[in-house]
């Protein structure tokens, strides 16, 4: 199997690692919970784009290079190489959008802010991460 970097394959498996790790955690919590979590989380799902379609546009500019860098360095097997390539691509765009929604939003303590908004965003690539990877597998297969 030949995969290779492509900065379409990289945006598409972003956003559709994202759609893709959302719709598990919210089924994951409709199953294991006593209350259904399901409709209120369609408005969650509705704002959190306000994080994802920046973070993939920032992805888009800065994070293929880094991906596409990394990916040609490792010689590791296929899937292991796009988590990691995938997974340092990530962690850079996610500080550089936090650096810079906090500098717009005019924080008040800008280091501390930085700190918690890319500790939740890294949080949430735990999970994206994997489906991004496995959605880039699958396009190019």
């Amino acid at each position: 199997m030949n995969i290779q970097p492509r900065i379409t394959t990289y945006i598409t498996s972003a956003l559709g690692g994202y759609f893709l790790a959302f719709f598990v955690v919210a089924i994951g919590i409709a199953l294991f919970s006593v209350e259904s979590l399901v409709p209120p989380m369609i408005p969650i799902f509705i704002f959190s784009l306000i994080v994802a379609i920046p973070v993939t546009v920032i992805s888009s500019i800065v994070g293929y290079p880094i991906f596409k860098f990394i990916f040609h360095k490792l010689q590791l097997p296929i899937f292991q190489r796009l988590l990691v390539s995938g997974g340092i691509s990530c962690i850079a765009c996610i500080f550089i959008y936090a650096i810079g929604f906090n500098f717009a939003l005019g924080a008040l303590d800008l280091p501390d802010a930085i700190v918690n908004m890319s500790g939740a965003l890294l949080m949430l690539c735990v999970v994206v991460l994997p489906c991004s990877a496995l959605v880039y597998w699958y396009i190019e297969k």
